[in-house]
């Protein structure tokens, strides 16, 4: 409580504009929500809970933010960056100021932003769990424009030190490690007394009993005072604001009877680097081993989501230095092998919309192609790249939902679905009186319902098959899915009418 109540406090000295609105988009149990939720209820703002994958949808987005005259969010650089090149610039008019954290701000972020939203400040957050998630910030409009990024100065209250190895305070420009001391540090980890006594040690600077927290960053003070963050230190990674020991995915995998020997590591994956870090995991097995998604499921059991590798590869011989280590920089440069391509749906349009899908992918993904069976999630693809890909289907007049992409991951099942979900809203012209029928002439017994939800409908032919007769009867929120308020009497008397 003392540190969150610190935390806020520090927000209200540092930020020169409190929260009018504040729009949550992460989940409330990241550790990054804090600031909404304990800045804007302390400060008198409104906090604004994101619907479910709404940062998926730029038009979305960017329509809640007007609607609810949203003045504050904090973000990753990358789903800024995205709202800077998707989202309908005039309905962003009510943001006042923005936050980035989570993630290295790359330059051109900044640049983005000064070139579309002039008018909104921007601010780079940095700062881990155990210091209540801010330490330093910077005001960018202090960025000269060239050279990196930095994440600026202590926060109120704050004392930031660069280390050395033996924890002494490092010189100027020298790169050292990390460490948080002040009010926002927590007392440890609970239940794991030698990792607190790693990780918290006393400050050697301070009086009073007071702790510093070890980050396990590497960063150096910059002439100005300002701090720049440079990486990690250990073989913990940030991987979408998540810190992942590699260690961890790795003897999650050895669990598995077919796995000897496991390398995860993080990559950028994509042509030229540009997309964020990547999990990819190698994996040593014997020879016919199950497919990745096989791995996936089985890691899905013992691990959180964020802790999946985007790729999985299996191979018979792990590359090996010298002394026998794995060479994880030849893994690195190992490339991607995609498997072999399905055929493409049968019609021209199809196949139109399969080669779009296919380019929009190795668009986003930077890579030189993409094939029908390609997964886009084990070719380096996660939920801030799933953004450009709706935005950039949208342009080309395909409509896709922010589940999509997890729901059918492939060029190919993605366009057999569209196409197939397409075919069923077109059997209007069947009907009478607006029922919409299919396989009128199947042999099992007809199926009646009454649903507004599309998606819901192309799934249920899936499941019910070309034998059975389908009738629906569409009501007038057929839109989308249906409003979990809406009763059966209501839909019942909607058919009706």
């Amino acid at each position: 409580h003392a540190n969150l109540a610190y935390s806020t406090w520090a927000r209200q000295n540092y930020y020169p504009r409190q929260p009018g609105v504040f729009l949550l988009l992460s989940a409330y149990f990241f550790d990054s929500s804090v600031a909404g939720i304990f800045w804007s209820l302390a400060s008198g703002g409104t906090l604004v809970l994101a619907e479910n994958r709404l940062e998926q949808d730029m038009q979305r987005l960017a329509t809640a933010i007007e609607n609810e005259a949203v003045t504050h969010m904090l973000c990753l650089p990358r789903l800024y960056q995205a709202i800077l090149e998707f989202a309908p610039v005039a309905r962003l008019h009510s943001l006042d100021t923005v936050i980035l954290a989570g993630e290295v701000l790359p330059p051109e972020a900044v640049r983005q932003h000064r070139a579309t939203l002039p008018h909104v400040r921007l601010y780079n957050e940095y700062g881990p769990t155990e210091g209540t998630v801010w330490c330093t910030v910077l005001d960018t409009a202090d960025w000269g424009g060239s050279g990196a990024v930095s994440i600026g100065r202590p926060i109120p209250g704050a004392r930031v030190y660069i280390m050395d190895a033996d924890l002494r305070l490092a010189p100027v420009g020298v790169m050292g490690e990390l460490c948080i001391g002040g009010p926002g540090v927590a007392a440890g980890y609970i239940g794991l007394p030698e990792a607190t006594a790693e990780r918290f040690l006393s400050d050697p600077f301070y009086a009073g009993g007071q702790r510093i927290y070890r980050s396990g960053d590497a960063a150096r003070y910059l002439p100005d005072g300002s701090v720049e963050f440079i990486g990690r230190q250990d073989e913990q990674v940030k991987i979408r604001g998540y810190r992942i020991e590699l260690a961890e995915v790795e003897a999650a995998l050895l669990e598995h009877p077919a796995v000897d020997e496991a390398a995860a590591m993080a990559v950028h994956a994509g042509r030229d680097n540009r997309q964020g870090q990547q999990l990819f995991v190698f994996i040593l097995t014997g020879d016919d081993p199950p497919p990745a998604a096989h791995f996936k499921t089985f890691l899905r059991e013992r691990l959180p989501e964020h802790m999946i590798p985007q790729r999985i590869a299996p191979l018979a011989e792990f590359p090996r230095l010298p002394n026998g280590k794995v060479d994880r920089d030849a893994l690195r440069n190992m490339p991607a092998q995609g498997d072999a391509p399905d055929p493409a749906p049968g019609q021209p349009g199809d196949q139109e919309m399969l080669r779009a899908l296919q380019e929009i992918w190795a668009a986003v993904l930077h890579i030189d192609s993409v094939q029908p069976t390609d997964n886009f999630f084990e070719l380096g693809g996660d939920s801030l790249l799933s953004i450009n890909v709706m935005s950039r289907a949208r342009q080309q007049g395909i409509e896709l939902k922010p589940s999509h992409l997890f729901d059918f991951p492939t060029p190919a099942e993605l366009c057999t679905h569209l196409v197939e979900e397409d075919k069923f809203q077109s059997l209007a012209q069947d009907s009478i009186g607006g029922l919409r029928s299919r396989n009128v002439e199947g042999s099992r017994t007809p199926f009646f319902m009454v649903h507004g939800g599309r998606r819901i409908l192309s799934e249920l032919r899936h499941v019910l098959g070309d034998e059975q007769p389908l009738h629906v009867q569409p009501a007038h929120w057929d839109s989308g899915d249906i409003e979990s308020d809406v009763t059966l009497e209501q839909m019942a008397e909607e058919a009706i009418s």
